[in-house]
């Protein structure tokens, strides 16, 4: 399947393709909307962005299916050159895929994701997804999974919740994706390669803390960060999460970070892990041989104030970006 056969399943979406957007006169500095251009319009891809627009799984209050265009919108804000990193990701062959053509019927939605992602894995583009709710990361992960004919795939998740509740007809939501990974037909992810990172407290209970390590997965609270080293942590959780395997997904669920830095999500977190953290983490997994998926779930616009957690969304892709440039070239 070619980038042409996406055109029955996403919408075109004009926020960042506009051919660029030119904020100081200065030849020297480069915005990310400078360099984005449509699928339709280009056949070198390396990195797609698309938008799932969906939040019919969210399992508290909803809003996250405004968050692709939120988090667009604060993308065409800032550059392409990274003063941390003294790294600048303008020579990547960026798209925009647009956004999946959405349905109130949860499965058609996830198949629709699927559908998408596996277009984008076929023609080697790296699948840069901004949701929507956290069951998006299901179909993202099955989509990889069944590249290939079957592909062994390890998931690094940070996130404040384990969302590994039981999987059950009717009563989908979004904290059972973690459950739904490890069943899915043929080579479903093994608990071993699940790494969640920034795991939260009073949400869950001691049967889900076992559960989760009798299955041989693991995971790091943020007091684990602090006490054991953001590197220690990030180092450990990459090789565990790669143990076998022929690529690693990363998914983030805003809801890992402070609600200092993140109010605008469903579950706000009180005594998250810092941006910093996050970043940082990111920096080091980014540029990982495997690293093969990403997205980017539960930034809920409707919540935020004044667009903090939009832009601390769009920081985040941002240095994704940084990292995926150090490895494609």
């Amino acid at each position: 399947m070619g980038l042409k056969d996406l055109s029955s399943l996403v919408t075109p979406n004009n926020i960042l393709a506009t051919g660029g957007v030119r904020l100081v006169p200065d030849d020297s500095v480069t915005f990310i909307a400078e360099i984005v251009r449509p699928w339709g319009t280009v056949s070198d891809a390396e990195v797609g962005l698309l938008g799932v627009p969906f939040d019919g799984c969210v399992s508290y209050r909803p809003g996250t299916r405004f968050g692709p265009d939120s988090i667009r919108q604060a993308l065409k804000l800032g550059t392409t050159y990274s003063v941390a990193l003294d790294q600048d990701f303008s020579g990547l062959h960026l798209v925009d895929c647009g956004d999946v053509i959405a349905s109130n019927v949860i499965k058609d939605m996830h198949d629709r994701v699927e559908s998408v992602m596996s277009i984008l894995f076929e023609n080697r583009i790296f699948p840069l997804t901004i949701g929507g709710d956290h069951s998006i990361s299901y179909p993202c992960i099955r989509a990889l999974s069944r590249k290939n004919r079957g592909t062994r795939v390890g998931v690094i998740d940070f996130d404040a919740h384990f969302d590994s509740r039981k999987a059950l007809p009717g009563r989908e939501h979004s904290g059972m994706w973690v459950e739904q990974i490890q069943s899915m037909d043929g080579l479903p992810v093994a608990a071993a390669n699940i790494v969640q990172i920034g795991i939260g407290d009073f949400a869950y209970s001691r049967e889900y803390r076992n559960s989760i390590l009798n299955h041989g997965g693991s995971f790091y609270t943020p007091q684990d960060i602090r006490n054991k080293g953001l590197e220690t942590v990030v180092d450990k959780a990459v090789e565990q999460a790669t143990r076998g395997v022929e690529a690693l997904y990363v998914t983030v669920d805003i809801d890992c970070i402070q609600q200092a830095y993140a109010p605008g999500t469903s579950v706000p977190n009180p005594v998250g892990l810092s941006p910093w953290d996050l970043l940082a983490a990111l920096d080091r997994i980014s540029v990982h041989p495997l690293f093969s998926g990403f997205d980017l779930v539960e930034v809920a616009p409707p919540l935020d104030i004044d667009g903090m957690t939009s832009r601390l969304g769009a920081e985040i892709i941002r240095r994704v970006l940084c990292g995926l440039s150090l490895r494609f070239r």
